[in-house]
């Protein structure tokens, strides 16, 4: 797959099958659009192509809100409180650019544009966007535009701008149809709220992979192998990543320079029993696995949530519920 960051490096091709979007998480309803993508770039002899933007627009156009935010209050703690708690404005992402692009290239594209979206390229007009950056650059013959799609400034570009251009660019324009799960359109959103909730099944079936996260394992207090249930400590270095809801997961494993077929029980959390801390933590108890892993870059893919995250009373308790726990994963992964 050809990745280009610059649009210079684009070479021109009219034949060309083009979509624009961020693909969020590369769900089932982005994958049906690339699926549309690729069939029609072999049935008309034309080149794949996707336009993607990074960061998230949400997070270069919040940032800007913040900075007003904390200007306007001069940083008192005041507004600090404030910012923090402004969650509707803050966006959590399903993956980064380099999962996006493994996806893209996993799915068949042959060719992607990675555009540095910034508060100046925020002020692109539609009507530029497609014409002076798109066009005229990449040239495109066939446009796949999702259903509630939009871009530009303000999000202001949509399908009938398309509808208004295309007999003077003279390229074909199909809108995708939304692609349904229990009669509800799949999107990013969706994702995003099921995994919020602790809903990771549901959360999969839109995914149409298992939902996963990325760390590095860290040193803990080493309370679990005083237990009998030790943890691998994961340090997200991702900020914007979503974090599943708190609470105990079956997950799937795979550690960096491993290739041994792993699963176990996380728990995401505060750790209320021992001293309920201020900082997330992601612990990790691997089954059948006692090897020394601190360093090592881990993947994390969430499969089932058990319970919430609970406060014991005794260290007898908590051992009881995490036997428990180990019973309901294992027979989940036999099942799997």
């Amino acid at each position: 797959m050809n990745i280009y960051y610059n649009i210079k490096d684009v070479p021109y091709d009219k034949n060309t099958v083009i979509t624009v979007g961020t693909f969020d998480g590369v769900h089932l309803g982005h994958k049906e659009i690339i699926q549309k993508l690729t069939d029609l770039a072999t049935k008309t002899k034309s080149r794949s192509f996707i336009v993607t933007l990074d960061p998230h627009p949400r997070i270069v156009l919040n940032e800007n809100k913040s900075n007003t935010a904390n200007n306007t209050d001069n940083n008192s703690d005041n507004s600090i409180h404030k910012t923090s708690n402004n969650q509707q404005d803050e966006i959590k992402l399903l993956n980064d650019l380099e999962d996006r692009l493994k996806l893209f290239e996993d799915y068949g594209v042959e060719n992607v544009l990675v555009i540095n979206f910034t508060k100046d390229f925020a002020k692109t007009s539609p009507l530029s966007f497609i014409e002076d950056i798109i066009y005229k650059n990449i040239g495109f013959n066939y446009f796949l535009i999702g259903y509630d799609h939009s871009f530009g400034k303000n999000r202001e570009g949509d399908i009938n701008l398309l509808l208004e251009i295309n007999d003077t660019l003279n390229f074909e324009i199909e809108q995708v149809a939304p692609l349904l799960l229990d009669e509800n359109a799949i999107s990013s959103t969706k994702v995003r709220k099921s995994i919020s909730n602790g809903e990771i099944q549901i959360a999969n079936k839109m995914l149409g992979y298992d939902y996963y996260i990325k760390g590095f394992v860290v040193e803990g207090f080493k309370r679990g192998r005083q237990i009998g249930f030790p943890t691998a400590n994961i340090e997200i270095s991702d900020k914007y990543r979503l974090i599943p809801m708190n609470g105990v997961y079956v997950v799937k494993l795979e550690i960096e320079n491993y290739s041994t077929k792993l699963f176990g029980m996380a728990n995401i959390g505060f750790r209320p029993t021992f001293d309920n801390d201020k900082k997330l933590t992601i612990e990790i108890n691997i089954f059948d696995f006692n090897q020394d892993i601190y360093g090592n870059k881990l993947k994390v893919s969430f499969i089932d949530y058990i319970r919430n995250e609970q406060k014991f009373n005794s260290i007898d308790e908590i051992i009881s519920q995490l036997n428990k726990d180990k019973i309901h994963s294992l027979e989940f992964v036999s099942k799997l």
